[in-house]
């Protein structure tokens, strides 16, 4: 992703920067952004959930993609200017997303992270009861049971003082933000106990790392009937001095906590000029990231893509002077006609045809926005996180690239290190067209276990940081896993994959992220470029 931004005095017309598509494939896309207010990178936001290609996939990033198309009816996806999916398709996955969460719901009202066979995640739970709540609203079906379920579990949690994170250094402190949450998402059916909420303001929010879990406690509070209390968190989260980086735990980020703040503030209409004064910042912060090279790309975490998704669409519903001018590409031409904001997806074909004629007087903000597949594959990168491959064959001899036939099998042993905390690491290492992983979760392990490398069984290999998932995919395999002080830094992981179709093959890279925190990766050197299978 490239995001080129900057302010200009209209009227003026003005053309696209050719730095857009430069060293990147055919077929990127391109977007253009003109508001009367400085810009957030609103329709960036939205392509990122909506758009954005996913090698893994687990129960919040499902819940958080149907909660942007929830967002996204048709009238806003005409203010951020993205093409999502039409509207049947749109509603078919809502739904989907809706059933599919329903049957990763534990007997007591939590959640699975990836499936029931894996860890339950306690911080999912007010999550998914406030998209299967908005859903619902707007029309969805929803299990009445599976939500009367977990809003019946929050609340019990909640009275109960809620649930421990031990295993994090902030602990209390993520603890009052899910409390806060939870306390929120029960109000939204009047379902919040005030005895509760204001027992959590009066003695914990002294725990408060964060602005977002008072300013949702605030609006709790109000809703239920202490409007004094509520105020006292609302002001509290504004006078405070807020930096929750990257480390808490709670999957948020300054940024991230910020706009969900400022769309749940316009939400309710409770913005004022100081709340403004502190929101202003937002779009240059997340937009700078474009000249870090910790994000290489990736300039939001998911998180706070949603975040800005629920923000922008709060914003663009507000009254502003309308745009006026026009905006052509290629053979089409169509009038900005718009208030605050007019944003256009175009063709990267038509980029030497593209032109914005900008017609209103004053400062105007315009943002140019790409996304694509680069030409040349990006560099191996182990600062943060440390991966590396090797093949070999059944009997255990190193496989240096010679040609392989159809039905040939290869042992393959990721090795990986954190230099950091990453509770939340996916790794995922994608096949060559020629190979397939095989599914050992339906075979008999005890072939692989079988094999030694340099004189040891694989088994012998072992390993500090906790596996919490694998998955063998036809063209990937993919590990969840916790590397942290608590359970190590480092792991050996093995599986087999088959050559099954003859050509000539390029051999990608494996990489490894942190689900929650994109600029925090890791991806490996391709030692063998190429295979071949005959």
């Amino acid at each position: 992703r490239r995001i080129e931004q900057s302010s200009v005095t209209g009227p003026i017309t003005i053309k696209p920067p050719a730095s857009l598509v430069a060293g990147l494939l055919p077929g990127a896309k391109l977007q253009f952004t003109v508001s009367n207010r400085p810009l957030l990178p609103l329709a960036g936001a939205a392509q990122e959930v909506t758009e954005k290609l996913w090698w893994y996939s687990y129960l919040k990033l499902n819940v958080q993609r149907g909660f942007v198309h929830l967002l996204l009816d048709s009238h806003n996806r005409q203010l951020f200017g993205v093409r999502t999916l039409d509207e049947s398709s749109r509603q078919a996955l809502i739904q989907s997303v809706i059933d599919d969460s329903v049957a990763q719901q534990t007997p007591l009202g939590h959640f699975f992270m990836w499936g029931k066979d894996s860890w339950i995640d306690t911080q999912l739970t007010p999550y998914v009861a406030e998209f299967w709540i908005k859903a619902r609203q707007a029309g969805f079906r929803i299990d009445d049971a599976a939500l009367n379920r977990t809003l019946a579990r929050m609340r019990q949690d909640l009275q109960n003082g809620g649930n421990a994170y031990l295993a994090h250094e902030h602990h209390e402190a993520i603890k009052f933000a899910n409390n806060a949450y939870a306390a929120y998402v029960l109000s939204l059916t009047n379902a919040a106990p005030i005895g509760t909420l204001r027992t959590l303001y009066n003695e914990h929010a002294k725990d408060a790392r964060t602005l977002l879990p008072l300013v949702q406690l605030g609006l709790a509070l109000r809703t239920m009937g202490d409007k004094n209390l509520g105020d006292q968190a609302l002001a509290l989260a504004l006078n405070g001095k807020w930096d929750s980086a990257w480390g808490i735990g709670d999957y948020g980020s300054t940024e991230r906590d910020l706009a969900w703040s400022h769309a749940l503030l316009v939400e309710h209409k409770l913005m004022n000029p100081a709340w403004e004064a502190k929101v202003l910042p937002l779009g240059r912060n997340l937009t700078g990231r474009s000249r870090d090279q910790r994000w290489k790309g990736s300039y939001f975490s998911l998180d706070e893509a949603v975040a800005l998704v629920r923000l922008g669409v709060q914003l663009l519903q507000q009254p502003a002077e309308p745009l006026q001018g026009s905006f052509s590409s290629g053979d089409s031409r169509q009038p900005i006609a718009s208030k605050r904001q007019y944003s256009v997806e175009f063709a990267a074909a038509d980029l030497a045809r593209t032109t914005a004629a900008l017609e209103s007087n004053g400062t105007l903000y315009v943002e140019w926005n790409s996304v694509g597949f680069s030409k040349t594959p990006p560099p191996a990168d182990q600062s943060q996180v440390a991966i590396s491959r090797e093949y070999y064959s059944l009997d255990g001899a190193a496989w240096t690239g010679t040609d392989l036939k159809q039905g040939d099998r290869l042992l393959v042993h990721l090795r990986v290190q954190a230099e950091r905390d990453i509770r939340d690491a996916v790794l995922v290492d994608l096949q060559p067209g020629g190979l397939e992983v095989e599914n050992l979760n339906l075979g008999d392990f005890s072939e692989l276990a079988a094999v030694k490398i340099e004189g040891r069984p694989v088994t012998d290999y072992t390993y500090g940081a906790t596996l919490r998932r694998q998955e063998y995919k036809d063209d990937r395999y993919l590990a969840a896993i916790d590397f942290s002080a608590w359970h190590g830094d480092n792991i050996n992981l093995f599986y087999i994959a088959r050559a099954v179709t003859p050509g000539d093959y390029v051999v990608p890279p494996p990489f490894i992220e942190d689900m929650f925190r994109p600029q925090v990766k890791g991806q490996g050197a391709t030692v063998i470029a190429r295979l071949k299978v005959e």
